[in-house]
């Protein structure tokens, strides 16, 4: 990160995503609602936004926080906070393209630290530094699909099935990802002084919606970097003939509460 998501097309149809399909809204409305869940908000309460995006997650935040906090938003990618000023235009919020590795160098502390489907593109070092930016009885929250996590087994669908299927019949596998250690992550931020409680989330919807999320140029190059953009839509074009595109299918995610005990 950013990559590829520094780009004023991906950023346009990432934002035209979240805001027409049923992929984001729901994971960012179950993130803000565990945000406050048994939280005592503090008085003007000081909220960062980590990998903002286009404001998805800030915007369901600011429905459930109080009317005088303030919301840093931060991104990497310059195009991703200008398509977020324009969906946010609240006076509340700072905007900062700011990469997370150099922001915890700015050592400002915050009452919640937020991050909606991006906490797994961080470096390793990256996740328990973040917690020296927690205040005393602030709480870090972020979401991870369980298919990022190592040693747990999320179900597979028909796209994903028909997307693997189609690679190996041109000889190219599936890109790999970093997986995501839980226990690793609990005994770091043990080791800070903090405890996580993971909630278990399944997103269900349409497989269209997850063939939308994917013409998203950045989330494609995350599925198939050896192909070009066009040799990638036609792939993707294939795959969708050979599914129900109005199938519901279901994504196990995990939602962590991070604060210190007690």
């Amino acid at each position: 990160m950013p990559g590829g998501w520094d780009d004023l097309i991906t950023a346009e149809s990432y934002a035209q995503h979240t805001d027409e399909q049923v992929v984001y809204r729901p994971l960012n409305r179950c993130l803000a609602q565990h945000a406050v869940d048994g939280w005592q908000v503090p008085s003007r309460p000081r909220i960062l936004d980590l990998a903002c995006g286009s404001g998805a997650t800030a915007e369901a935040l600011l429905r459930v926080l109080p009317f005088d906090c303030e919301l840093t938003a931060v991104d990497g990618a310059a195009a991703m906070i200008e398509q977020a000023r324009l969906r946010l235009p609240d006076p509340r919020i700072e905007f900062l393209v700011c990469r997370a590795e150099l922001l915890v160098r700015r050592r400002r502390r915050y009452d919640l630290i937020i991050c909606g489907a991006a906490f797994w593109h961080f470096d390793g070092a990256v996740h328990t530094e973040i917690l020296e930016l927690v205040h005393d009885r602030g709480r870090l929250v972020f979401n991870l699909p369980v298919a990022q996590c190592a040693g747990e087994k999320a179900p597979h669908h028909p796209l994903q099935a028909a997307l693997a299927g189609l690679l190996a019949e041109v000889d190219l596998l599936p890109a790999l990802h970093p997986s995501i250690d839980r226990a690793a992550l609990d005994d770091g931020f043990a080791a800070a002084g903090f405890s996580a409680v993971w909630h278990p989330y399944r997103w269900r919807g349409p497989q269209a919606a997850l063939t939308a999320l994917l013409r998203i140029p950045a989330m494609a190059e995350l599925v198939a970097p050896d192909l070009n953009a066009a040799e990638f839509d036609r792939l993707l074009g294939r795959a969708e003939a050979r599914i129900d595109l109005a199938q519901t299918v279901e994504v196990p995610w995990w939602v962590a509460v991070v604060e210190r005990p007690g």
